[in-house]
């Protein structure tokens, strides 16, 4: 009896197994309309009004081996909608697509400038809600235009334009230092941190937007419009407030030990210079109040290698070697201060001192957190850069120095 009661039991669950063999959220591939990027406009910012545009890859020419970047077309299409929320707008795009949108590849979001204006917590929280969207995927803001201009450009060197700029935003980051890969993630625990503030680097054009777009960029040795990294946006709150460039966005990425890789030129002579690369920087901030006065110390270790000398300077003397490490110092801690100030001149914590004086002395930040913005205009700055040169290249003679 005891094996009928056993037999029966497991007839009762294979039935049940057998008819759990299917996927609830299952999509044929070929049903799928695979997002690479999508951009959030605020055309008008008075109005709680907003246009999502999604740039679609056309399978019928990505599967083909053949086709490359040029003079095939434009791989991607996009799509428009609009609507009083993000994801009302994302949704009234359905209208014109024939397929279900499929996120897990979405290379890059970008926003323009009213939408970072008005609150870049509406944007980070439409996209963490969808589950579908990667928590990874970059935000950047297009400066001085649209941000579905900047998705409709049409790149040279890359087929598929979402791809092409976030990648360009990887090679400042990675060559010059003065741009920031910001994945969402980041940017929600910034905005959600005390004493802190996001940034996100922008993007823009150099020459005529409207060229952009068009076809005939593809088959131009001097396109007619170039998209170029612009600068690094600082936010107060979450309220885009102000736009860092140049060697202070370096500055920042340095502070904030995000920076892989830069250049430092170092006068040695009437309109002759020294190159220095740096391949390494750690950098430790310490904050503290003196007597209700902000005491920021920030000490920073860099590697670098000579990478190129117009100046007759003669490096196998090491004193040589200690000025231009000094030189190049001197340099960077000039520019950290002048980026400290200007962030601190808008109330923007993109440095993070408020959120270090948080950590390390909780008690002095409760009681001064309300006029921190004001405590920290007057912060004594004491940063230091300590470079050491590891490599000078071959030819270390170049000839007789020169004081």
């Amino acid at each position: 009896m005891k094996q009928i009661k056993y037999i029966c039991i497991f007839i009762c669950l294979m039935s049940i197994v057998l008819g759990l063999n299917g996927c609830g959220n299952y999509s044929e591939v070929n049903r799928l309309a695979f997002v690479i990027g999508f951009a959030v406009d605020k055309p008008d910012p008075t109005k709680d009004l907003y246009q999502v545009t999604f740039q679609i890859v056309k399978p019928n020419q990505t599967s083909n081996p053949t086709s490359g970047g040029g003079g095939q077309g434009v791989p991607v299409v996009n799509y428009t909608g609009i609507g009083r929320t993000i994801s009302e707008a994302a949704r009234n795009s359905s209208k014109k697509i024939s397929r279900k949108s499929f996120y897990a590849h979405t290379a890059v979001v970008i926003i323009d400038e009213n939408t970072a204006k008005d609150s870049i917590i509406k944007v980070t929280d439409a996209l963490q809600r969808d589950p579908k969207i990667p928590s990874r995927v970059p935000v950047i803001i297009a400066r001085d235009t649209s941000a579905q201009s900047i998705l409709k450009a049409i790149t040279p060197l890359d087929s598929i334009p979402s791809e092409s700029l976030i990648n360009q935003i990887y090679n400042t980051e990675t060559v010059l230092g003065e741009s920031s890969v910001e994945p969402v993630i980041k940017i929600v625990q910034r905005a959600t941190s005390v004493g802190t503030d996001v940034f996100i680097s922008g993007i823009g054009f150099q020459g005529n937007p409207e060229e952009a777009s068009k076809i005939e960029e593809l088959e131009s040795q001097e396109p007619f419009s170039l998209l170029i990294t612009k600068g690094i946006g600082l936010f107060r709150n979450d309220k885009l407030v102000h736009w860092m460039d140049g060697k202070k966005a370096r500055a920042l990425q340095i502070a904030n030990n995000t920076l892989r890789q830069t250049n430092v030129t170092v006068p040695c002579g009437n309109h002759k210079f020294i190159s220095v690369t740096i391949n390494k920087s750690k950098a430790k901030t310490k904050v503290e109040l003196k007597n209700k006065i902000p005491v920021v110390n920030l000490k920073a270790k860099m590697d670098g290698n000579i990478e190129e000398v117009t100046c007759a300077w003669n490096f196998n003397k090491p004193k040589t070697i200690e000025k231009i490490e000094k030189k190049a110092g001197e340099i960077i801690e000039k520019e950290i201060k002048q980026a400290i100030i200007e962030s601190s001149d808008n109330n923007c914590e993109a440095f993070s001192l408020g959120h270090k004086l948080a950590i390390h002395h909780p008690k002095q930040w409760d009681k001064n957190k309300k006029n921190w913005n004001q405590l920290e205009k007057k912060a004594k700055l004491n940063v230091k850069v300590e470079l050491s040169i590891e490599r000078t290249g071959m030819r270390t003679n170049v000839g007789k120095e020169r004081e």
